[in-house]
């Protein structure tokens, strides 16, 4: 989601945010509510708009910035006392709430469809957006976009049912590009007095809604059939592109020209990929996707077909990755298909559930008749096996001791239990099923990592747990980690899976263990080829905390085939790069942008192509920092825009790109906004500069 003072301009904003800023006095706290239900209804009794503050209290330091410095100030505490009803959605990493808190919170955001923090919303009485705003903004802007969506609220009580609609849609019109994302429900207001969608909102929305249904259908083959249903896909796509509407045209040719690039064995074939993916782009107009992006895409094919070796390897590679798994989920569906098949017998009766055990057993006590075996059709003994239990262990150095004696890897669920949705449903779904205890239990040592909101166990406990976390960079929460006894991380997963999912995750652990295992008494060349398999295979969310094999295949990868030297060389020069921005932005405040401008000039021909568009958004920022007039900015679109197009589209971040364009093209709409946003960073850089040396 853009912020208020858009993606360059929030780059340097870092320094902004972290600089010490001056404390406010004490003043009576505003009353900030969590329950969204009152919150309403306090707005319809009162006829008051709905101050929401999506927030993440934690973590997000723009967020702990515009508490401290914008709401917790006093003159703001005064403005706005009175104004608005106060709403806090807090998101915060590590457990502050309840269970049913944490959803409510969670399920506004998704309801607002709120992606970037922090976020503020201005809500009607009837809970539809008509102000706010995205990211860090200083306190004179943050009442400047409070007072525009109070006098929204005021033209909606005003108007007439005849107005209404045109009053709406002006409102519309104005929300800050930060928050159209989250302006769902005053679309559907809209198109409830608006039946024959003058207003193309109702068109919108169907455009949006058959993108998601064809890309569902589109995916679905592949998910079906794995490789087999790459051609399947290309079909498809070739079918919607003659019926989809105008709008969806484009993505449906992106689609089938991934799939059917997937399908390419040969030069030939790159090369009648080319020119079919051509012939379908020239059947769409330029208008209904953006021209600048057909020109980018046509280059980025052209430079394919080009380096056509090159090409041909990673297209090999991603059917590889395709493959495996669809075979690893295939096979998890088979298991638990013969599982379930083994578990229950043909016509036999289902056994009663069995009451925990008593310290005591009942039995002893008051023993019931003996009873018949149950017989099948062919008059055999029906045997109902005994319900498997899994033990979760919560001491590391016990279940570390338990997979060394057993030679077993350590299944480990880190977990909210009490704060945490997805890891509720993730243990419920999968966990706690019986399938899964009889699956696991000679598989794995199972441990829980639980950190919860509310005290469950001792001190030391938690300490252990909070430990781990840090010890294994789990910083999202389900993480499920698969260490082998050594402590190691051959596999895992991070969120919510599907029982077939998360299972085909952790066969795939397994078979890495093994691998690993394998690979010690290998030579070098062929250990490396397995821990690549491995490292590339792994889940990203927990790549992080495989680091081990990323050293190791750095150290036998003595040519860098593999390019893990190359990745630590982007990253070491775009540490580089930070680190003598902020510098010269703190020893020099604003008269520093020059010196950012001559240092982004001195890496020009030396940045690396993977931190280009770093340099391009360095650039950007300076530029809007030394802005004062709406020729400067004509000016900086004009330059920004120019150095975008040099940008390698196999090499670079297109998406973050395409976000900066994106800026770009909303910048001279809301250059005032702008203008003074870089004004009162100026202002707070010099503040915060570093004193001159004596």
């Amino acid at each position: 989601m853009a912020a208020l003072v858009t993606p360059a301009l929030a780059a340097q904003g870092e320094a902004v945010a972290a600089a010490p800023q001056a404390q406010p006095a004490a003043t009576p706290a505003l009353p900030w509510g969590m329950d969204y239900q009152a919150a309403l209804a306090q707005a319809k009794a009162e006829g008051k708009p709905i101050l929401v503050d999506f927030t993440g209290s934690d973590w997000c330091g723009y967020c702990v910035q515009l508490s401290k410095v914008v709401f917790g100030n006093p003159e703001f505490v005064e403005y706005a006392k009175d104004k608005f009803v106060f709403l806090e959605v807090d998101l915060p990493n590590k457990p502050k709430f309840s269970r049913e808190q944490m959803r409510a919170n969670q399920d506004l955001a998704d309801h607002f469809q709120v992606d970037g923090f922090p976020t503020i919303l201005l809500l009607s009485p009837e809970g539809y957006p008509i102000g706010g705003f995205s990211g860090f903004a200083q306190l004179e802007q943050v009442k400047k976009h409070l007072e525009t969506g109070r006098a929204a609220l005021a033209k909606i009580t005003a108007a007439t049912p005849e107005s209404k609609l045109d009053v709406l849609v002006e409102i519309r019109k104005g929300l800050n590009p930060g928050i159209v994302s989250c302006a769902g429900d005053l679309d559907l207001a809209i198109m409830a007095l608006d039946p024959q969608d003058k207003t193309g909102i109702a068109r919108a929305r169907k455009v949006k809604d058959e993108l998601e249904n064809v890309e569902r259908q589109f995916n679905k083959s592949i998910s079906d059939k794995g490789l087999d249903g790459l051609p399947d896909s290309v079909a498809l796509a070739a079918q919607l592109m003659e019926t989809v509407l105008p709008e969806n045209r484009y993505h449906v040719v992106s689609m089938k020209s991934s799939a059917a690039y997937l399908l390419c064995t040969s030069k030939e074939d790159l090369q009648k990929w080319e020119q079919a993916t051509l012939a379908d782009m020239a059947k769409v107009a330029p208008a209904a996707h953006g021209t600048e992006q057909m020109e980018s895409d046509k280059k980025r094919i052209s430079t394919r077909v080009a380096e056509a070796e090159k090409s041909l390897e990673s297209i090999k590679a991603t059917r590889e990755s395709i493959n495996q798994r669809f075979q690893a989920v295939q096979a998890a569906k088979a298991e638990e298909a013969a599982a379930a098949a083994k578990e229950q017998p043909a016509e036999a009766p289902k056994p009663a559930a069995q009451p925990k055990p008593a310290s005591v057993p009942a039995a002893a006590v008051n023993p019931a008749p003996a009873k018949p075996p149950v017989e099948d059709v062919d008059g055999k003994p029906v045997v109902t096996e005994k319900p498997v239990e899994l033990h979760w262990l919560t001491d590391f150095t016990t279940a570390q001791a338990q997979a060394v004696a057993l030679n077993r890897p350590i299944l480990v669920e880190f977990t909210g239990s009490d704060w945490c949705v997805y890891c509720v449903k993730l243990h419920n779904d999968v966990f706690a099923k019986p399938e899964f205890a009889k699956y696991a239990k000679d598989k794995f040592v199972c441990m829980e990592v639980d950190l919860p909101e509310k005290p469950k166990f001792s001190q030391e406990q938690l300490e252990q747990n909070q430990e781990l976390a840090d010890t294994y960079s789990v910083d999202g929460f389900p993480t499920i980690l698969v260490l082998n006894p050594r402590g190691e991380v051959v596999g895992g997963f991070g969120g919510y899976l599907t029982y077939e999912n998360a299972t085909a995750r952790l066969n795939a652990a397994l078979e890495n263990m093994q691998a690993l295992e394998a690979a010690a008494a290998m030579s070098d060349a062929d250990k490396l080829e397995v821990l690549v398999d491995i490292y590339s295979d792994m889940d990203e969310s927990v790549a992080l905390a495989a680091d081990y094999l990323g050293d190791e295949i750095e150290r036998l990868d003595t040519g860098d085939k593999y390019g893990l030297r190359y990745e630590k060389k982007i990253d070491e020069q775009s540490a580089e790069l930070e680190n003598a921005q902020t510098a010269l932005m703190a020893e020099h405040g604003s008269a520093g942008m020059d010196k950012v401008l001559d240092l982004v000039k001195e890496w020009d021909s030396k940045v690396l192509p993977e931190n280009r568009l770093q340099l391009v958004i360095t650039k950007m920022g300076a530029l809007l920092l030394k802005a004062r007039t709406k020729a400067d900015l004509e000016k900086l679109k004009e330059t920004i825009s120019a150095d975008l197009l040099t940008l390698d589209p196999e090499r670079a971040d297109m998406e973050s790109a395409q976000e900066v364009q994106d800026s770009l093209s909303n910048i001279l709409d809301s250059a005032d906004e702008v203008l003074e946003s870089a004004k009162k960073s100026r202002e707070e850089l010099d503040k915060t500069k570093a004193a001159p040396k004596k």
